[in-house]
């Protein structure tokens, strides 16, 4: 039986038995991508109301509901025309996979086969040169350490945050 992940009450919400790719597919069912890039990023609990993100914002949602079990670590990715793309970083099983919103469904999800960091990055490389962007540098921002305040309950924008 597939459970439906419910986000009616969110402060528990983290302790719900969810995996990557049940996050994904909500993700990919509920969450339009939307392409505003500039600050304030939107919180968790505005993304859900909208129904749409960004790369940055999808990926903190996909971190709040998989922390517990995943811990909280995002993949930034820039290039060389300073267009940035995040991810939500997960290991499991020791091979690492990322969960993602993009208007390009070949940056969203990653299964969990790669050995290495480096090798993940790598299977970016390719969808971006369809943007014409060129991976300059990759770098994972843990969000505890990346916010200055309490990113998982708050439901203000995040104003101060370092991309």
């Amino acid at each position: 039986m597939e459970r439906k992940i419910i986000y009616e009450n969110f402060e528990e919400y983290n302790s719900l038995p969810v995996s990557p790719r049940e996050v994904q597919r909500f993700i990919d069912e509920n969450i339009k991508h939307s392409k505003k890039s500039s600050p304030p990023v939107q919180s968790i609990l505005t993304t859900l109301k909208k129904g749409k993100g960004n790369c940055i914002e999808s990926a903190v949602l996909a971190a709040r509901a998989l922390e517990e079990k995943f811990g909280s670590e995002l993949l930034f990715l820039s290039t060389d025309k300073n267009v940035d793309h995040a991810v939500y970083l997960f290991k499991e099983k020791n091979l690492f996979g990322a969960v993602g919103n993009s208007r390009s469904p070949n940056l969203k999800w990653r299964e969990p086969i790669y050995k290495d960091l480096p090798s993940l990055v790598k299977s970016f490389e390719r969808p971006l040169l369809e943007f014409d962007y060129k991976l300059i540098s990759a770098s994972v921002v843990d969000l505890d350490y990346l916010f200055l305040f309490n990113w998982k309950n708050s439901s203000a924008d995040y104003l101060h945050c370092v991309f």
